[in-house]
């Protein structure tokens, strides 16, 4: 699995999350944002500066890079390339 793709696959997780949230909530535009900084990048690290740089209000972009974080173990293990060396 590339990169991309793993960046498709999360973003696919939070747009199921934002279609569950109820209509005008926090959750659901925090976790559409989320679904469209992931599809329009190429990696986790690019969709958060994304979404730092967004004009959004901060209890959105806040709940949006949680939502980030809390997709990123569960859903997608990035190729060994993208893994910080320890």
């Amino acid at each position: 699995m590339t990169i991309i793709e793993g960046n498709r696959i999360l973003s696919a997780r939070a747009s199921d999350l934002a279609a569950r949230a109820e209509h005008g909530t926090v959750e659901r535009k925090a976790a559409g944002v989320a679904s469209i900084a992931l599809a329009t990048t190429k990696s986790l690290a690019a969709a958060r500066q994304v979404l730092g740089s967004a004009d959004l209000g901060d209890d959105v972009r806040e709940r949006a890079v949680e939502i980030l974080g809390q997709l990123t173990p569960a859903d997608y293990r990035p190729p060994p390339t993208e893994r910080i060396a320890r």
